[in-house]
């Protein structure tokens, strides 16, 4: 009988383990009526996927392609989930966007997001973990990671939805990029009325890191808003950010950090590096990647809310820092980076060298008869004397012969 019994436990337990397996990948495409076990029996619906592995965690296949029309809010899960494979296609055109929901990560990878309308995206992780993993591709810089909130339609403000539906100010945001080509990554919130005039309080910080992909900028704080951020940790050690980092918002926003904003910085491409409207102290180290230019700024209306303001850049070895960035800083704390020009020397060109200076060859001249060096009468002048006298002499006489 216990033998019995063994063998039914035995097989219960890899029932058991079989259907965790199962739940574990699920298979979702346009037009699915199966039951999610496999890409031939695939869903048709991402929420009813995504709720098969909302306790557990697992993977969600997109076959071949999913098409949203709607701004798709994801159900409530525990468990970490990852979206994968194929087209995820947004048809909605102004609203094109991916809410998170629940304690559980939402991880994108291996994906091609497409627009049937509209030209860009938005993914709005409401504070709750976010990852946009590798082999992600999209339109060019036409994606937008926000950390915190997303202003809605039908509200005047983001101060009014955040009341309205009693929404927490003072979590911490967490996103990690790696792969994909965004117009902006936010660690906060974003969106407001023309005048920002939203100056809502959040208290946390944003954990924003970047390990590939491609942005034009970076912001540690919130945009579009003068709402203000607790604090701000930005890890960077790949990624291109042709606009750069800015440890707040964008330039005409007073949204300011006010705690302290920490960068790390190992690798990437960083046009800019800006440290703009921070009350406490920024701490910036680097080992790598490039930083082509620095800038501090405050805007003068928050001078009296200024807890510290000092920048510190710190270069850990391998950094190359040249004095133009260190001097962008309160502080330089390492070695300014000094590039070794190469000396070219010259080969030594073969000279010949040039004969002493001679006197030249004497004109052959003819030179009238002088008296000689040792002042005596010149032999040439006696000859030519002595014939004239022969021939006088010889015409005297001649005339005496004949007569």
């Amino acid at each position: 009988m216990k033998k019995y019994l063994s063998i039914l436990l035995a097989f219960a337990l890899c029932a058991i383990m079989a259907v965790a397996v199962c739940a574990a990948d699920v298979y979702v495409n346009d037009g699915g009526t199966g039951d999610g076990s496999s890409a031939e029996a695939a869903l048709g619906s991402m929420t009813d996927a995504i709720n098969l592995i909302a306790e557990e965690g697992g993977t969600v296949h997109i076959v071949d392609t999913y098409t949203c029309a709607d701004e798709y809010v994801e159900p409530e899960h525990a468990g970490d989930i990852v979206i994968t494979g194929g087209k995820y296609v947004f048809t909605n055109g102004k609203y094109n966007r991916w809410y998170l929901s629940g304690t559980g990560s939402t991880t994108f990878e291996n994906i091609t997001f497409e627009y049937g309308a509209g030209t860009t995206s938005l993914f709005v992780a409401r504070f709750n973990t976010l990852v946009m993993g590798e082999g992600i591709t999209m339109p060019e810089t036409s994606g937008y990671v926000i950390g915190g909130y997303q202003k809605v339609d039908g509200y005047a403000t983001l101060a009014e939805m955040i009341e309205d539906l009693a929404l927490a100010t003072d979590k911490d945001s967490n996103v990690t990029v790696k792969s994909g080509s965004y117009h902006l990554v936010a660690g906060f919130c974003r969106g407001d009325d023309g005048a920002r005039s939203t100056t809502t309080a959040f208290t946390g910080t944003s954990n924003i890191t970047v390990t590939g992909g491609t942005m034009k900028t970076v912001y540690g704080g919130n945009i579009n808003t003068n709402a203000t951020s607790g604090g701000t940790n930005i890890t960077i050690t790949g990624g291109e950010m042709l606009g750069g980092v800015r440890t707040a918002g964008e330039a005409q926003v007073k949204a300011q950090v006010v705690g302290d904003a920490n960068i790390n910085i190992s690798g990437g491409n960083i046009a800019s590096l800006v440290v703009n409207n921070v009350l406490g102290k920024t701490n910036v180290e680097t080992s790598g990647g490039i930083i082509t230019n620095a800038e501090k700024t405050l805007d003068e209306s928050l001078a009296e809310l200024v807890v510290d303001g000092t920048a510190t850049l710190t270069a850990l070895e391998g950094a190359k820092v040249s004095q133009m960035l260190a001097d962008k800083f309160d502080t330089f704390v390492g070695e300014v980076f000094v590039p070794t020009i190469p000396v070219i020397t010259k080969p030594v060109e073969e000279v010949t060298e040039a004969p002493a200076e001679t006197s030249a060859p004497a004109e052959e001249t003819t030179v009238a008869p002088a008296a000689s060096a040792e002042g005596g009468v010149n032999p040439a002048i006696i000859a030519i004397i002595a014939v004239v006298v022969v021939v006088i002499i010889v015409v005297i006489a001649l005339p005496k012969k004949k007569k």
